[in-house]
C-alpha cells in the first residue's frame, strides 16, 4: 500500500490486473484461466482508512476463448469501480436490450503505477 500511495502523490498512473473478470460470459465446459489489465481513469485515496479506488473508462468485455472472438451474446461493455481490498462494483449493459445490471464481487487484483 505503501508503494501505491507514493505513486499516487507523484501523479502517477495506475493500471490493474484482474483475474476472472470475464468468467461470467463464459458459457461452456472448459473455462479458460484469464486476466485483465486495464489502466484506470479516476484514481482515489483515502489515507485514514488504508483504502485505493479506482474507476475505469467504458470497458468491453468478451468471453475469454483461443482464439478470442466476438459472437453473440458472449460480450458487453462495463464501467468497474475497483479497491485495494479486492471488492470491484460492476455497472454493465447488455449490448442487445441496453438494460443496466449493477453487481459487485471480490476479484483478485494485481495493481501497477508507472
Amino acid at each position: 500500500m505503501a508503494g501505491l500511495m507514493a505513486a499516487f502523490r507523484r501523479g502517477a498512473e495506475f493500471k490493474v490486473g484482474m483475474t476472472g473478470l470475464c468468467e461470467d460470459l463464459f458459457k461452456g465446459a472448459g473455462r479458460l484461466p484469464q486476466e485483465v489489465f486495464i489502466q484506470y481513469g479516476s484514481v482515489y485515496l483515502y489515507t485514514q482508512q488504508p483504502l485505493f479506488i479506482a474507476a475505469t473508462h467504458p470497458v468491453v468485455r468478451v468471453a475469454p476463448a483461443i482464439p478470442l472472438r466476438y459472437a453473440s451474446e458472449n460480450w458487453d461493455y462495463s464501467w468497474l469501480v475497483v479497491r485495494t481490498d479486492g471488492r470491484a462494483a460492476l455497472l454493465r449493459y447488455d449490448p442487445y436490450t441496453l438494460r443496466p445490471i449493477r453487481t459487485e464481487r471480490k476479484l483478485a487484483l494485481r495493481w501497477f503505477a508507472r
